[in-house]
């Protein structure tokens, strides 16, 4: 019983550790998140379309070579697919990106296949997301929101990485297709880390928008330590209750008259 109550309680602190140094590593100081005021996260961020060039306008963004920010607004979805191991389909989350990812995320790099075409009912998907789940290889074809997506490639990460377990495509596709007009979030590469301070005054200056510009890292960060909370309350409510159940199995096994005792002392 004792070493099943350390068993879990390990696996378990183990699981939210490996978890959040996934997430928090997937941040890079020279590269910003912007979400809407008062967003925590992506999934209840919303952007209007009206105000991404307003924001992709301001200073301390870098540029390439023709003068184009590097930077994408992004949009995200769930779709459902198919475990490896049969079962009940999955939620994986779908984001739509940019056209300039080499760029942004230079960390991504195709691993098979090819790279969707902006227009087109077309998906790359993240290794972790193709070895773990069924249906997502290179020729795969799913079906959700009334089209036929078919994959063409699969990426990974030279780090960690959160967008290695999900699925991208071309983000103005994915609105059509959702029928939507509204950006989660704008992902942004700075000139240089110090760059941030001054994205935030111009974004803060501007009254007709309503957004907060967080450092990459540290939004990560701030999600990787609220996840790892939950875990510890996790394995520590379930450890302890395993550990009680022990406790008293040890009392019996060694003296069950001192069980007895308690219970009868409690009664």
């Amino acid at each position: 019983g004792i070493a099943g109550v350390v068993a879990v309680l390990v696996s378990v602190l183990a699981m939210g550790v490996g978890m959040a140094r996934t997430i928090a590593g997937t941040g890079r100081p020279d590269r910003a998140i912007i979400l809407s005021t008062g967003a925590f996260t992506e999934a209840v961020s919303s952007i209007p379309r009206a105000a991404v060039a307003n924001i992709l306008g301001a200073p301390g963004i870098r540029r390439d070579a023709a003068g184009t920010p590097v930077a994408a607004a992004e949009v995200l979805a769930q779709i459902q697919v198919p475990q490896r191991s049969g079962g009940n389909a999955i939620n994986v989350t779908l984001r739509g990106v940019g056209k300039s990812e080499a760029l942004l995320r230079p960390e991504i790099h195709l691993i098979g296949g090819r790279m969707f075409q902006p227009g087109l009912h077309e998906l790359i998907v993240g290794r972790n997301a193709e070895t773990r789940y069924g249906g997502l290889g290179v020729g795969s074809h799913l079906s959700f929101q009334n089209g036929d997506w078919a994959v063409v490639g699969v990426f990974d990460s030279t780090g960690p990485s959160a967008l290695d377990s999900q699925v991208l495509t071309d983000a103005e596709t994915l609105l059509s297709a959702y029928q939507r007009d509204a950006f989660q979030s704008i992902t942004v590469r700075l000139e240089d880390p110090a760059s941030l301070e001054r994205l935030k005054r111009a974004v803060a200056a501007d009254p007709t928008l309503h957004v907060t510009v967080n450092r990459e890292s540290d939004y990560f960060a701030a999600q990787s330590r609220g996840l790892n909370m939950v875990l510890k309350v996790i394995g520590y409510f379930i450890g302890g209750m395993m550990a009680v159940g022990a406790l008293f199995g040890a009392l019996i096994v060694i003296r069950p008259g001192v069980v007895l005792g308690l219970l009868s002392l409690a009664g």
